[in-house]
C-alpha cells in the first residue's frame, strides 16, 4: 500500500542498450526478488536474464496438451507466484509457481496451463493479446494491439469484468504493445510500439498521468518498472 506523496512522472536521464541472445523478445518482468529478469519470446520461448542482459537459461514452452504458444505478454502474480502469459490471438495461460523451478531442467518445458480465452479478441490474430500484467486481488490486465483494448480479467473464473478502448479514451495511444502495473504507485504503464512512447495511467486506467517519447525508435514490445534500480 502506497501512502506517500503523489508520484511524479520520472525524468528519463539516459538509456542503456543490451543486445540479448534471444529470439523475438516480446515480454519481460523483473522476478519477485528483483535479481534477474524473466523474458518471453513470441516464438514460444522463455529465458532468464541477468540485470545486464546475460542469458542465464532458456527453454521452449509447450502447453500441458502439447501445443506451441504465440506468447507475447509476461507478468508475475504477486499473490501466488505464478507466471502469467498472454498469447495471440486471445489466450491467457500460466506457469504455476510450483513448476517454475522445473522450467530449465530440459530444453522444452511442457507445463504451461491454459486458463481462458478472451472471446471478443478471437479474430485479432497477430494484433491480439500483446500485453499482460497482474493487477491485484486475483485480477489481471490483458491488452491488445487491435483497438488498444484493455481487459480486466478474473484469473480464477475467466470473467471479463470490463473492456476499455485506450485509443478512444486517450487519443495519443495508438496500440498496446506491453503492460506493467506498479502496485507501489498504483500506476499502469503502457508501451506503444507505433507511437514509440510509454505512458503512465492511473491504476484503473481512467486518467493519463504522463507520457515519454522513446529514443530507441525500434519495435518496443514490453515494459516493466524496476524500483530497486530506479529504471524502466
Amino acid at each position: 500500500a502506497y501512502d506517500g506523496p503523489k508520484p511524479a512522472m520520472p525524468e528519463v536521464t539516459g538509456y542503456t542498450k543490451y543486445t540479448v541472445k534471444f529470439n523475438e523478445l516480446s515480454g519481460l518482468c523483473v522476478n519477485a526478488d528483483g535479481d534477474f529478469i524473466w523474458v518471453l519470446g513470441d516464438s514460444g520461448e522463455i529465458a532468464k536474464l541477468s540485470l545486464d542482459g546475460e542469458l542465464l537459461g532458456k527453454a521452449a514452452l509447450r502447453t500441458t496438451t502439447g501445443h506451441t504458444l504465440d506468447s507475447e505478454g509476461l507478468s508475475i502474480n504477486r499473490d501466488t507466484g505464478d507466471l502469467l502469459i498472454s498469447c495471440e490471438a486471445n489466450s491467457v495461460c500460466r506457469i504455476p509457481a510450483n513448476e517454475i523451478d522445473n522450467i530449465f531442467k530440459e530444453s522444452t518445458f511442457r507445463g504451461v496451463e491454459p486458463l481462458f480465452d478472451i472471446a471478443d479478441a478471437k479474430g485479432f490474430g497477430n494484433a491480439g493479446a500483446e500485453g499482460c500484467t497482474y493487477y491485484r486481488d486475483g485480477l489481471a490486465y490483458i491488452g491488445t494491439q487491435t483497438g488498444s483494448y484493455l481487459y480486466l480479467c478474473n484469473l480464477e473464473t475467466g470473467e471479463i469484468l470490463w473492456r476499455k478502448g485506450l485509443r478512444e479514451k486517450f487519443t495519443v495511444i495508438t496500440e498496446i504493445a506491453g503492460l506493467c502495473y506498479d502496485p507501489l504507485t498504483d500506476w499502469l504503464w503502457v508501451v506503444d510500439s507505433e507511437a514509440h512512447k510509454f505512458f503512465a495511467l492511473s491504476g484503473d486506467a481512467e486518467q493519463l498521468l504522463g507520457a515519454d517519447l522513446l529514443k530507441t525508435k525500434s519495435n518496443e514490445e514490453s515494459i516493466c518498472v524496476d524500483h530497486r534500480n530506479s529504471c524502466v
